[in-house]
């Protein structure tokens, strides 16, 4: 199995992440609660390790290292870890692999209601310190953005402005609102995604990006497909998994425990594809003869493409009762 070590470090360099840096009130550090953002159900329960991410610690000698980073769905926000889609692909990794548990290390520096600004940060804030062997990025809704100012960074979501709350919210927030515009958060999305598959390419890292966003936005508007050239999509996801969400969280908002282990086996096939073209051959190749029996047998997987196929159903059924009646004889 080929290891991606390229950190730029000298060799014998202890590995080390650097704490959490946004949300301070909430990440912090050693803690345990089972209150997080939109799940009140005091269901599941959220720790947060030495630097308040929401996963393992780092382990220095893993054979083999995932990290995550995005936001709610990364994050697992109503879903008990172990049902969380990183823990799923490490396990799955370690079966495809034939590795313990124990030697795949997976590191989640996701933040619930981050944006894509945060992801490249996070990515070149600690990645260019600590090695991975695969990186899932879980790009947010284009409708975010990182406000900085000198105590730190602030994550701006339109999602939590409302007409109620408008005198209370902070004024980088409604200046972000008067600000945006749907096709200016569209091209902030595409050229963050470009920056992050650029920063993996070059580090020799395997990666694969997401999103909900990107892809119908790319077919319908010129002005994104300007980038098409450059988005190497054989590392992306279009992610139709959670944007369907089949079974839904604790919070009754976010993708369930189905939905997680659905999105997993659907990441780990597209790191397969993406390593046998540009990668590790040998590698994509034990990835996709386990990736073809968990689609086979897994019944979540089934559950998930059942629910999908229905979605496609439902929606074509209403697409051709809106349609206008054809005529019997229509006129040339």
């Amino acid at each position: 199995m080929t290891k991606t070590r390229q950190t730029g470090l000298p060799d014998g360099t202890p590995l080390r992440l650097l704490p959490c840096d946004v949300r301070p009130k909430i990440h912090l550090p050693k803690t345990t609660t089972d209150r997080y953002i939109t799940d009140k159900s005091g269901t599941v329960t959220y720790h947060f390790n030495s630097l308040g991410y929401r996963g393992e610690e780092l382990d220095p000698d893993a054979a083999f290292r995932i990290c995550l980073i995005g936001e709610s769905h990364a994050i697992g926000l109503g879903v008990e870890m172990r049902d969380t889609y990183g823990q799923r692909l490490k396990r799955h990794i370690g079966k495809a692999l034939g590795l313990a548990p124990k030697q795949v290390n997976c590191i989640n520096l996701s933040v619930s209601g981050a944006s894509s600004d945060y992801c490249v940060r996070t990515a070149f804030r600690q990645l260019t310190q600590v090695p991975v062997d695969l990186a899932v990025c879980c790009i947010p809704a284009p409708n975010r953005m990182e406000y900085c100012r000198p105590a730190g960074y602030e994550m701006l979501n339109l999602n939590g402005l409302t007409p109620e709350n408008m005198d209370r919210a902070p004024v980088p927030l409604v200046g972000f609102a008067d600000f945006y515009n749907d096709r200016m958060g569209l091209i902030a999305l595409m050229k963050n995604t470009l920056l992050l598959q650029d920063f993996f390419k070059r580090r020799g890292i395997g990666y694969v990006l997401t999103s909900q966003h990107l892809t119908r936005a790319r077919r319908r508007f010129e002005y994104l497909r300007v980038f098409d050239d450059d988005l190497d999509t054989r590392a992306f996801l279009e992610d139709r998994i959670f944007a369907l969400r089949p079974d839904r969280a604790a919070d009754g908002v976010h993708g369930g425990p189905r939905t997680h282990a659905a999105f997993a086996i659907a990441v780990l096939d597209r790191f397969a594809a993406a390593q046998r073209d540009t990668g590790d051959p040998a590698l994509a190749e034990k990835l996709a003869r386990y990736v073809a029996v968990q689609k086979r047998k897994n019944p979540d997987w089934a559950f998930v493409r059942d629910a999908q196929k229905k979605a496609m159903q439902r929606a074509k059924a209403k697409s051709q009762k809106g349609a206008a009646p054809v005529a019997a004889n229509p006129q040339p």
